[in-house]
């Protein structure tokens, strides 16, 4: 038996080794609350099993439950009573560790209380002593599920998806001047006005078309077709792949030539928009951090038109106090009146070449003059539709896969339980784009005596066959 002092200090320095893990586990599911479906089908027992398992052992030999390495832990022999306070004093823990932790038992249980009290005063109450949110969260929750989903039209969509990292935007430069960050990506489709709809078509899916064709009689005219069809679009498609092939070379060409043209562009625009300053030159963002400097620390006399710092109260220059109330009384009455921001619901691209520059109304451009050169089909206007965001960053297989999921979910796709799309179209980013390449070479699906595991990458699944058919020629799909 230690002393009582011993046992205080290697408890302290358990819990200083053990702040990473939590603070990192903590990270992982603090965004949970936001996912509405989640939280519907939430369970406390599978939630509990992902925890750090060291935390998870400690509250359950203070509840009196032996673990040993014969004794695995068994949340299932626990009472639902006994949960509940597992889950709840390993909140607690957490929150130690991120006191911003919005966990989702907690966040339930505020729920609940705003469903039976109505009162906010309760909810802050709970908040104050848990990492639940308070009334401004809770609110902010229930007002977006009241809306009702996006319809997705019935025709062929092009998807695309990218992540957001900053969401707070700061355009003042001083010091310490930090903004909120949280990581999202979001989501959206356009419409492809199409004859017919390809994508509800099963033959027409890339998978079916770049597979051979097996068990053809030839001798029927429509499967010859269809066969000279498809080794027409594989020979394309691995044309447009070989590095070597004249299309490739001339694709490269065509992108190097449009890369050149919009970095000429842009260096022009910081040229047009540099002025001589004596020896030095200025732009508009000059300009800019000067303007919102001064107007962050200074005002100015509408007497003499002096620069005065803003805890002045007389005049530098004329050495009133008239010119300084008035200047402060104006500007109270412009914060008060500033009209609010509204929540764009949609993003409109539209091609207009008689739109004109305000400053120079000799030069006749449209707002994106460095696509002017570009020659396209599209009349009119063209929307993008914001659909639901997802709480992650496409950065990992695990990430992707679950972004790809939900596209394919919402498109109504039969793979992902939908009844109308076979595939679709989505447009990324480069890394993400590699991911979704190494995911359709690597992602299998072990079939080896019904096993039916699903593994993102080869790595998972070689250690998965090294363990658990060890023995058996590996069979994956």
């Amino acid at each position: 038996m230690l002393p009582p002092e011993t046992m205080s200090v290697l408890c302290n320095c358990i819990g200083r080794k053990q702040k990473k893990n939590i603070s990192e586990d903590a990270d992982s599911f603090s965004l949970l609350y936001k996912d509405m479906v989640a939280m519907s089908i939430f369970s406390i027992l599978k939630w509990l099993n992902h925890r750090d398992g060291s935390v998870l052992s400690y509250l359950l030999g203070i509840l009196g439950n032996e673990i040993s390495d014969s004794v695995p832990v068994d949340l299932k022999k626990l009472f639902s009573t006994d949960l509940l306070l597992v889950s709840r004093a390993l909140e607690q823990l957490y929150a130690l560790s991120n006191k911003k932790l919005i966990s989702p038992v907690s966040f339930l249980m505020s729920i609940s209380a705003y469903a039976f009290t109505g009162s906010k005063v309760v909810v802050d109450m709970i908040g104050n002593t848990n990492p639940s949110g308070h009334y401004k969260t809770i609110a902010n929750w229930l007002k977006y599920q009241g809306s009702q989903l996006p319809v997705i039209p019935a025709c062929d969509l092009m998807n695309v998806f990218d992540n957001e990292q900053v969401i707070g935007k700061t355009y003042s430069i001083k010091p310490r001047n930090k903004v909120s960050i949280s990581v999202i990506t979001n989501k959206g489709y356009v419409k492809l006005l199409s004859k017919e709809n390809m994508q509800c078509k099963p033959d027409l899916k890339p998978e079916t078309i770049m597979k051979p064709l097996r068990d053809i009689d030839q001798t029927e005219e429509g499967a010859i077709e269809k066969t000279q069809e498809n080794d027409k679009l594989k020979s394309i498609i691995s044309d447009m792949i070989d590095q070597d092939s004249e299309d490739y070379i001339r694709m490269e060409t065509e992108h190097n030539e449009q890369l050149y043209h919009h970095i000429n562009h842009a260096i022009q625009i910081v040229l047009k928009d540099q002025k001589e300053n004596g020896e030095d030159f200025t732009d508009s963002i000059d300009d800019l951090v000067k303007k919102n400097f001064n107007k962050e620390n200074y005002i100015t006399c509408k007497n003499c038109q002096t620069l005065n710092d803003k805890l002045k109260r007389v005049c530098i220059g004329c050495r009133e106090r008239e010119g300084i109330k008035e200047a402060k009384a104006i500007l109270k009455d412009k914060k008060s009146t500033q009209p609010k921001k509204e929540m764009i619901q949609k993003i409109v691209f539209e091609h207009d070449k008689e739109k004109t520059d305000m400053k120079d109304t000799t030069e006749v451009h449209s707002e994106f003059a460095q696509f002017d050169h570009v020659t396209s089909n599209h009349q009119g206007k063209h929307e993008l539709f914001l659909t639901d965001p997802v709480f992650c960053n496409p950065n990992s297989s695990l990430s992707v896969a679950r972004v790809l999921r939900k596209i394919g979910e919402e498109n109504d796709i039969l793979r992902y339980g939908g009844r109308k799309r076979h595939w679709t179209f989505i447009c990324c980013d480069g890394l993400p784009y590699m991911i979704i390449r190494k995911l359709k070479q690597e992602a299998v699906i072990c079939v080896f005596a019904d096993c039916n595991k699903s593994f993102l990458t080869l790595e998972e699944y070689n250690k998965h066959a090294n363990q658990s058919h060890p023995e058996e020629q590996r069979k994956y799909v």
